[in-house]
């Protein structure tokens, strides 16, 4: 995420090739990072997507807080978990912390650049909220790759009002806030009345 040196590339593409030889590079685009869910061609959910934050109490140091999130977690999602590893500890680094830095009582310190919701990410449905023309764009996009149950991620720049389509996601993984409207329509879908 966010490789900015030739440095950063070589350990990037290193640590990747030691997990998979075929790897990806995509640019790094700003935006709103969205899902918008459809099921049988229609749109059934949306949300937003925010990355892992953890708030200072001024006392517990970014490690202590991220363990206090991930014992939380684990009794409620036990997939969402701020991972203590390289990638964090190079988000923190970015901010002029570490891992041992004490953030200020209320103080919101992000610790990943990605805002996967099994990364500690945040999830908010909006699918009422969600700009239509992104709806729009993303049935068209359903329709043409010919799946009917898909999630369509969007970089949405409100802004410079552009957007991008990330990623088609068939495997439906959905977050628990928006799972129970779309768990109803997909089941729906496979057992229609």
């Amino acid at each position: 995420m966010a490789v900015e040196t030739v440095a950063e590339l070589k350990r990037a593409v290193c640590r990747a090739r030691s997990c998979e030889e075929d790897i990806l590079l995509e640019e790094c685009l700003d935006g709103e990072d969205y899902r918008l869910i459809f099921v049988n061609y229609r749109f059934v959910a949306a949300i937003i997507r925010r990355p892992a934050v953890v708030i200072g109490d001024g006392r517990s140091s970014i490690l202590a807080l991220i363990r206090r999130f991930n014992r939380i977690e684990k009794k409620i999602d036990a997939s969402r978990r701020i991972p203590v590893d390289i990638e964090t500890e190079r988000t923190l680094k970015c901010c002029g912390m570490n891992y041992r830095t004490v953030p200020a009582k209320e103080q919101k310190v992000q610790v990943r650049k990605n805002s996967n919701y099994h990364t500690g990410g945040m999830a908010e449905v909006v699918t009422e909220t969600v700009d239509r023309r992104l709806v729009a764009i993303a049935g068209r996009v359903a329709r043409l790759v010919g799946i009917p149950v898909l999630g369509i991620d969007f970089l949405y720049d409100a802004s410079r009002n552009r957007y991008w389509v990330v990623e088609l996601s068939p495997d439906l993984a959905v977050s628990p806030p928006e799972g129970g409207a779309v768990a109803k329509r997909f089941l729906d879908y496979l057992f229609p009345l």
